[in-house]
């Protein structure tokens, strides 16, 4: 299973990355696969964990199809996902919180209590790491660095937003593997 319960976290030990979009159905379901994917791929599993969440989810509904078939195109299963709300989350221990655009940012910031200054987007946060502004034209990202919601678009429109998670994730994974007890933000 992807992911975990609010109530599991409180079981787990080290840290936390929870990618936050708006349905918790497309982008950040396919951030936590992804991520949990590369931190197996590099011996970080044991200590980082990654899951998502929705700042607008009412239900317990699966990862668009879309997203289930661009994941399976990088061999992650994100198919038994199930959405969650950010509300519904357990903050424990050491946990960033990730959003896909400012506006998931504000979110986490004014309404989840112990988010503390551990919030960044996405894009801030590849940028922070040693991520290059340069490469935007070959991402699929809004001018601003947000990522744009793949909802009711083709597959491959899907596989393009997951390959920018993922080419935005790379750095942030180097950075943690340098300092793995540590949230990769220079403030901490």
């Amino acid at each position: 299973m992807i992911g975990y319960k609010a109530e599991e976290l409180a079981t787990k030990e080290g840290k936390f990355i929870i990618f936050v979009c708006t349905g918790n159905t497309c982008r950040s379901p396919m951030a936590e696969g992804l991520a949990n994917y590369l931190f197996r791929m590099e011996a970080l599993d044991g200590v980082w964990h990654a899951l998502s969440a929705g700042t607008a989810v009412y239900g317990r509904f699966p990862a668009a199809p879309e997203a289930v078939r661009a994941m399976s195109r990088f061999g992650v299963d994100i198919s038994t996902h199930r959405t969650r709300n950010i509300r519904d989350i357990a903050v424990v221990g050491d946990t960033l919180f990730v959003g896909m655009t400012n506006a998931h940012v504000y979110t986490i910031k004014n309404e989840i209590t112990g988010s503390k200054g551990n919030v960044i987007r996405l894009y801030d946060l590849y940028l922070e790491c040693g991520g290059s502004a340069s490469k935007n034209a070959s991402m699929f990202l809004c001018k601003n660095g947000d990522i744009p919601d793949p909802i009711g678009n083709s597959d491959e429109i899907y596989f393009d937003i997951a390959t920018t998670i993922k080419n935005l994730l790379l750095p942030v994974i180097e950075t943690i593997k340098r300092s793995p007890y540590r949230l990769p933000l220079s403030s901490q």
